[in-house]
């Protein structure tokens, strides 16, 4: 059995020649029963293995979370490996697995996709995450950031608003009923805190709209508004006994939405202090 963060070609070539055959990779994804993992669904795709390990392994095996159906994004991922590590496109099969969950309807997967996004953290047991947080909302924040600097600040508000709307729309899509009822099962209170994170996404951005156009009144009733959606969103739980955390909050893309959220509201408030916008 070869256990390693991110095994190489030669630490396997290696590690067969010791024991005289092929070993096994014992792989800890997508399992979230650790403490780093308290309040996570792990969603982002299997990524980070080189091409060429299966020339030195007889299998590899996957350890996945408590949620069975939630698993099978990255067990998708897995299968792919298995059938051929030379050709795995970890974003490819990520799309795959979503459309697989989905039963194959667009706009579904489409939802799965910015889900996933959402729960895209893969901790360790380390301080340094093997996969990040959010990374398309990441991107996309990053290109607000540059664009409101820039000074196309209502540009910056249009272009984000865009994916503030899937992920408000997100859940209940999942919901609807072509994705596979297990999954939704698993993913209850997380798909319970996304719907409230998304309407506080949608009206930190009503309030930035309203600042520009110097509607402070507006302003400050739509941020107060998002701060209270974002408190209860925070306040979600994952309840006993699929994992054993306890009851741990839910986390959605923690430290992406949320620091973004917590500028947008510092920013009005300065606004307001100082009278300008």
């Amino acid at each position: 059995m070869l256990r390693a963060a991110a095994p190489t070609v030669e630490q396997a070539g290696a590690a067969a020649e010791v024991f005289g055959g092929p070993t096994f990779l014992w792989d800890n994804y997508p399992v979230n029963d650790y403490d780093n993992t308290a309040g996570r669904l792990l969603l982002a795709s299997y990524a980070k293995r080189v091409a060429g390990l299966s020339d030195h392994l007889a299998c590899i095996v996957s350890n996945p979370m408590n949620q069975a159906a939630a698993s099978k994004v990255a067990i998708f991922g897995f299968a792919d490996v298995t059938w051929n590590d030379r050709a795995y496109a970890p974003d490819r099969s990520w799309r795959g697995a979503m459309g697989y969950l989905a039963s194959g309807d667009r706009r579904a997967a489409e939802a799965l996709l910015v889900f996933g996004d959402l729960n895209h953290m893969a901790p360790t047991f380390d301080t340094q995450p093997w996969q990040p947080q959010a990374p398309h909302l990441a991107a996309r924040v990053a290109k607000f950031h540059s664009t409101w600097d820039s000074g196309e600040r209502q540009r910056a508000i249009a272009a984000l608003r865009g994916y503030a709307e899937r992920i408000a729309a997100a859940p209940e899509m999942i919901r609807a009923g072509a994705v596979e009822p297990a999954f939704v099962s698993d993913a209850r209170p997380w798909l319970e805190a996304t719907d409230l994170w998304g309407q506080s996404f949608l009206q930190s951005l009503e309030a930035l709209h309203a600042h520009l156009d110097g509607d402070s009144a507006r302003a400050m009733a739509l941020r107060q508004s998002a701060v209270d959606l974002a408190v209860q969103a925070a306040d979600v739980r994952v309840q006993p006994p699929d994992n054993r955390w306890n009851a741990a909050r839910v986390k959605i893309a923690d430290g992406v939405l949320d620091e973004f959220l917590q500028s947008t509201w510092d920013l009005i408030d300065s606004s307001a202090r100082s009278g300008t916008h």
